[in-house]
This record gives structure tokens, C-alpha cells and sequence, in this order.
């Protein structure tokens, strides 16, 4: 039996270090850049299937953000256009 070990792991599959996930999540937060990578590498386009992971984590990421921050805000703007009509209403 083969040997388990860094050395047989195919190209594709090799870990990323720390580092190199900093490096991607710096990368990634790019305004405009960063956001063309980051769908560009979720679709598949990196030799590397960490990356493409790691990408396609962070477009979930910026989804559930966004789902959350309009649910706040229509939350928010309900609950002021409706204290605004109580508010008018006394």
C-alpha cells in the first residue's frame, strides 16, 4: 500500500497554507477586482479546488450578508413607517 503523504497528493488537491488563505481573502475584498476574481474563481477557473472552495465560501458569504442586511433594513423601514402612522394618528 501507497504511502500517505504531501508528496502523492495530486496538484489539485495540495492544501493551501495560512498565508496563502490571508493572501486570497485580501485578494477577494478588492472592491471591483476583488469581486470579478472571487465569481470568476467560484465558476472553477483555478487549478486549485481549495481556491475554488474557498471562493465559492465567500460568494455565500456576501449572499447571506446581503440577504440579511435588506431583510434589516425592510424590517426597518416597516417598523418606522408604522410608528410614523401611529404617530400621526394621535
Amino acid at each position: 500500500m501507497e504511502e500517505f503523504n504531501e508528496q502523492n497528493i495530486p496538484e489539485a488537491y495540495k492544501p493551501i497554507s495560512a498565508w496563502g488563505f490571508v493572501g486570497w481573502s485580501l485578494l477577494f475584498n478588492l472592491p471591483l477586482v476583488g469581486w470579478i476574481i472571487v465569481i470568476v474563481f467560484a465558476c472553477g477557473v483555478s487549478a486549485k479546488k481549495n481556491v475554488t472552495n474557498f471562493a465559492r465560501s465567500y460568494l455565500l458569504m456576501w449572499l447571506i450578508a446581503t440577504i440579511i442586511a435588506v431583510v434589516t433594513w425592510l424590517v426597518m423601514f416597516a417598523l418606522g413607517f408604522t410608528g410614523a402612522m401611529l404617530s400621526s394618528m394621535s
